[in-house]
């Protein structure tokens, strides 16, 4: 439907008046900031002022394990593995008689960039004199350089430094143990004099040697200030003065010193006239590691900031919104800094370890470092398996029957060998070689890729989709997939991949010229679009579900995660209205924080209890939801998500600059990645596809911004706006045609050239603008001018408001208008029914338990078939369908990470129960609403009902009466991957075969029996245990189901049903309807029952 834009407007306000729709121009407005940030952005740099932690920001150290910790307090110490190499303090004793360390000036500002911190202090006791003090890596080897300068210098005047504390925390993984993100405490940790204990220092030509009682790396330290160096005792260091007082030429040293019978804690210092000096420089270096040869300290952080200032250099961003451009540079020495050859590591600080996944080397594409991605493709394709004789689907004992056994064909032929462990990471790695391959078309990588993505084709086939039905399960395949598994089930996730992969073989076969391959592999492709669409794909709700039931009754569950839209969106699968209306899900589906800097933050998933990781608030996700937004055309919508998301990272979290998040560490890879691809294609929307030969440019800049440019080793991009005129300028490195879709905002559109020449255009709709599509020739610089005419008139509708915590459902619409004479869509969001209602279906409960109710309990005892203290003492080993899979445990009860972190089941009990007899009468269990309950507490006291084949898939029980309500205690288990679908159905039959029925729905109106107790010993790997964590409230939303507590880990729920009156109820039946879960009957009970009609 096409209609002139007065048109439109009086349809959607039919809309608003009829149907309570919520139409929007465009997509959401932005939010304004309303308070300032932790630390502000100033001239691409992160800045703070009178900031109090220590450590909060590592510089790294030329590309190895080592670091230097900087803060916002002036001091700086530097480490590598489980050594510490030592602390650099810096003080004043002024000609005033006043002494303090800098750290301890009341004035500081921080200044951050691309791995140099730069402190500027003042102190009201120093009137007058500024220090600015540098500190950077060593651009070679391990250690760190510094650089003073001073201002206001008076006569007298001394700037005194200290140096010490080289010591071994024997195992410790020192980049862990120091990641102020995971380890907060460490933000208070100042000096420390107890690092130095049994250090040994010595003079050493120009400078001194520093080395751990231990033995280990000797530091060599040289100032460049003439003068004598000295040794202190670092207990004596509560002022500079004080540690001065103390102190000792160096070469008078031949032992440790003891003082006041303590054991010696030497302090290398000394004492540098300010008056006489424009500049000091140190350097610290540890000998024996790589590049560490000894150089006058100027020479050092002259070459440190050759190095600094290249990686400052190397993306540089300049747009109306200064956060954005001082994070573009903050992220490239992230991204060096994850670099240890070959590879990229999964952290900067925690996890800096080698992984393939998870979104590890996307920044490295993305940031032009395309040598080090080939370096990784080679090292990680080198242990791709090639033959193999595991070959079995059996599942592993040892863990339960939760993963895939060692000698099974997810480790056989495909398989990449290196550092996944029961990981499949390989699945994000091949994505990222794709789409490192598509950025360059470079033939070495080529040639490998091609028969490394056959193999690992084949492997996704037959482990992920053994029926053929062209939908693919995800196992443990994504960041957040701790915890979470889809037994058996086809996702979107892995049903992405498996599609990007294909159609990524089908260009090698087109490039290669083999006609069969390329037939086979859009063969491939046609099947999994179709199984996409028949099976994960909700027609009624325009986005994909989670999963589809391997066995069971094989239905779809809605509950969508975030990686069940982004990456369908990303892989191609869905066209542009359908990724409008699943993006528009993650806004009313899934929890959305706005925040008080701007913009907003969406949480992965509704899955409850919250163990680790099944919901999570992850940088890297919220930068891969805007990278989808970006990708569908949605611009202000993808600003509004990334926005929120690297404001609150990097400038108001306690470490400046960091771009990961608690539950990762600092810099985390699986944040900062996704963050530089989501900048250069998202945002800027340059997405090259060189081996097709074509350059696609898509920039989503928001609507208010004049001007933007970005400058990257592989292009630059220079977007101009003034009154009419739209000016884009485009330098490729590698030439090659490039499609255009410029975003204008206008009624007219008056010219368009490239490089000074008409071309042919046309306009498309875009949502709250219109997008000109042209290709431009291939060329290394090309300008495009467009002349437009007429603004569009300004639109007043609200924008789409989903309320916190909302369990409504809404539906998405587009229409296309014109604008004078140019198209572009129109948004509009209506209701279409309560969540809720729709998932509890028919549910009429007992509002109020009338006075003077009378009861009867129905007879349960013929039916009850177990001991419900023993549920998790079972052996659920059927049915397990022999696929690679990933399950619940065995013991109806694990995750598949709990037999690695040695979680088990809590014990069952009842000893809550006496509380709750009935005077004189065990045989009655009276709840605390004032429910009695028939009660036994023998070996068969509950009627359990299981797809399990423990027990029947349902129980009926013969009731016979009429009653005014009906009232069930029920009892089981239930896990996060089986929420918001019926986990069972009570079904009610009446006497004159009319029927009611009532779902038992997670976290609805159904709760697990007890706390679900994850064992994670990682930093940041925090769960919560049970349904009631204030953090999952949008998840769990209020009225909670009502419970009755037989045990501290037995949770039962009490549920009620309003009956039709004067007809006999006949029988209920208990009905389990998803697999892996155990539901049962405790007792059944009518409330003012009646023998017979009328009586």
């Amino acid at each position: 439907m096409i209609l002139r834009l007065a048109a439109a407007l009086g349809f959607f306000a039919l809309l608003v008046c009829c149907r309570g729709a919520t139409p929007s121009p465009a997509s959401p407005a932005h939010v304004a900031p309303t308070i300032p940030t932790r630390y502000r952005a100033e001239d691409g740099a992160v800045v703070g002022r009178n900031l109090d932690a220590f450590n909060n920001r590592p510089l790294y150290c030329a590309n190895t394990n080592a670091f230097v910790l900087t803060g916002d307090r002036p001091l700086a110490r530097f480490a590598r593995g489980d050594r510490h190499y030592g602390t650099l303090l810096l003080g004043v004793g002024a000609a005033n008689g006043e002494s303090l360390w800098l750290h301890e000036g009341d004035e500081v500002a921080t200044s951050y960039r691309a791995g140099r911190m730069t402190w500027t202090i003042r102190s009201s006791r120093l009137p007058g004199l500024t220090l600015t003090w540098e500190v950077q890596p060593a651009a070679r080897g391990v250690g760190l350089t510094a650089r003073v300068t001073a201002r206001g210098v008076r006569p007298g005047d001394r700037l005194i430094w200290a140096y010490g504390g080289a010591s071994r925390k024997l195992g410790t993984n020192l980049s862990n143990a120091l990641d102020t993100l995971t380890m907060p405490a460490v933000r208070q940790r100042g000096f420390e004099p107890e690092l130095c204990a049994g250090n040994r220092l010595s003079a050493d030509g120009a400078g001194f040697s520093l080395q751990a009682d231990d033995g280990g790396p000797i530091i060599r330290g040289r100032c460049s200030a003439p003068g004598s160096l000295l040794a202190g005792e670092a207990d004596q260091a509560a002022t500079p003065l004080t540690l001065l007082a103390g102190a000792r030429r160096a070469e008078e040293i031949g032992a440790p010193v003891a003082v006041g019978g303590n054991p010696a804690r030497p302090l290398a210092c000394g004492v540098v006239p300010l008056d006489a000096t424009g500049e000091v420089f140190w350097s610290f270096l540890a000998d024996g590691e790589p590049g560490a040869a000894s150089s006058a300290p100027a020479d050092t952080f002259a070459a440190a900031s050759v190095r600094t200032t290249a990686l400052a250099a190397r993306v540089v961003v300049d747009t109306p919104d200064p956060f954005l451009n001082a994070a573009a540079t903050a992220a490239t020495a992230a991204i060096d800094g994850v670099w240890y050859p070959p590879v990229f590591v999964h952290g900067a600080m925690m996890w800096n370890m080698r992984f393939p996944g998870w979104r590890t080397f996307y920044g490295g594409t993305a940031y032009g470092w395309h040598e080090r991605v080939r370096a990784q493709a080679d090292y990680y394709l080198a242990s791709q398996e090639t033959k193999t004789t595991k070959n079995s689907f059996a599942a592993d004992p040892a863990t339960l029957l939760t993963e895939a056994a060692r000698d099974s064909r997810f480790y056989g032929r495909g398989r990449l060998t290196r550092d996944q462990k029961f990981y499949n990471m390989q699945s994000q790695f091949f994505e990222q070689l794709i789409h490192a391959w598509r950025w360059t078309a470079d033939p070495t990588l080529e040639a490998k890729l091609r028969p490394a993505l056959e193999l690992h084709l084949e492997w996704m086939r037959e482990c992920f989709d053994p029926d053929g039905d062209g939908t693919y399960e995800s196992y443990i395949n994504t960041w957040p997939t701790d915890s979470v598994w889809f037994n058996g089930g086809g996702t979107p996730d892995e049903t992405a991949y498996a599609y990007s992969g294909h159609r990524a073989a089908r260009d090698l076969a087109r490039r290669a010229g083999e006609a069969a391959e390329v037939a086979r592999h859009e063969a491939a492709l046609a099947r999994i679009r179709e199984g996409f669409f028949r099976h994960l794909w909700n027609p009624t709700r325009g986005h994909p579900g989670l999963y589809r039931e391997q066995g069971g009754h094989r239905r779809l569950h809605d509950d969508a995660w975030l990686y069940s839209i982004f990456l369908p969106i990303g892989a191609g699968l869905l066209d542009s209205e359908q990724s409008l209306t699943a993006l528009r899900y993650t806004e009313w589906g899934l929890q959305n924080d706005r925040l008080p800097t701007g913009g907003r933050r969406v949480w992965t998933s509704n899955f409850v209890p919250g163990i680790w990781s099944v919901r999570e608030m992850w940088p890297g996700d919220n930068h891969h939801l805007a990278l989808a937004y970006f990708q569908a055309g949605l611009g202000d919508d993808g600003w509004d998500v990334f926005r929120g998301n690297f404001v609150h990272s990097a400038f108001n979290q306690p470490s400046p600059g960091n771009l990961g998040a608690p539950q990762g560490g600092t810099d985390f890879g699986d944040c900062v990645h996704p963050f530089a691809r989501t900048l250069v294609e998202g945002l800027f929307g340059y997405a090259p596809d060189y081996p097709n030969q074509i350059v696609r440019l898509a920039p989503q800049f928001p609507a208010d911004w004049g001007h933007a440019q970005i400058r990257t080793p592989d292009f630059d991009l220079r977007f101009e706006r003034k009154g009419n005129a739209t000016t884009l300028r485009l330098r490729l490195s590698q030439p090659a045609p490039v499609e255009l879709l410029l975003p204008i905002r206008a009624q007219r559109v008056v010219g368009v050239t490239v490089s000074g020449r008409r071309v042919p255009w046309q306009a498309t709709p875009g949502y709250g603008c219109t997008r000109l599509q042209m290709t431009l020739p291939a060329a290394e610089e090309s300008v495009v001018e467009v002349l437009t005419a007429g603004s569009p008139p300004a639109l007043a509708f609200a924008p789409p408001a989903f309320p916190d915590g909302s369990t409504r459902r809404y539906q998405t619409h587009r229409t296309e208008v014109r604008v004078g004479e140019l198209p572009q869509w129109r948004v509009t969001t209506t209701v279409a029914e309560s969540l809720t209602a729709g998932l509890v279906a028919h549910a009429l409960p007992v509002a109020e338990i009338p006075a003077g109710a009378h009861w009867a309990q129905v007879d349960l005892a013929p039916h009850r078939n177990a001991d419900l203290r023993a549920i998790f003492r079972q052996q659920y080993l059927s049915p397990r369908p022999a696929t690679i899979s990933v399950r619940l445990g065995s013991d109806g009860y694990s995750p598949w990470t709990f037999p690695h972190w040695k979680s088990g089941p809590p014990e069952i009990g009842f000893e809550s129960v006496p509380g709750l007899l009935a005077a004189g009468d065990p045989s009655l269990l009276r709840t605390p609403q004032g429910v009695p309950f028939a009660w036994t507490e023998g070996a068969r006291n509950i009627a359990f009902t299981s797809l399990w084949d423990n027990f029947p898939r349902a129980v009926t029980v013969p009731v016979g009466r009429a009653a005014e309500a009906v009232w069930f205690l029920v009892a089981g288990s239930t896990n996060p991957m089986q929420g918001r679908i019926a986990n069972a159905v009570l079904r009610l039959r009446y006497a004159d075969g009319a029927e009611q029925r009532l779902e038992l729905v997670p976290p609805f109106n159904f709760w697990n029996l007890c706390p679900v107790k994850a064992g994670a010993t990682a930093a940041g790997q925090d769960s919560r245990t049970y349904y009631t964590a204030d953090i999952d409230a949008f998840a769990v939303p209020q009225p909670w189901p009502e419970t009755v507590a037989l045990g501290a880990n037995c949770r039962t729920v009490l549920l009620s049903q309003r009956l039709r009156p004067g007809v006999a109820l006949a029988d209920v039946t208990l009905e389990t309807l998803s697999q892996e879960v155990v539901i049962g009957l405790l007792g059944i009970t009518l409330m003012n029952p009646r023998d017979s009609v009328g009586r």
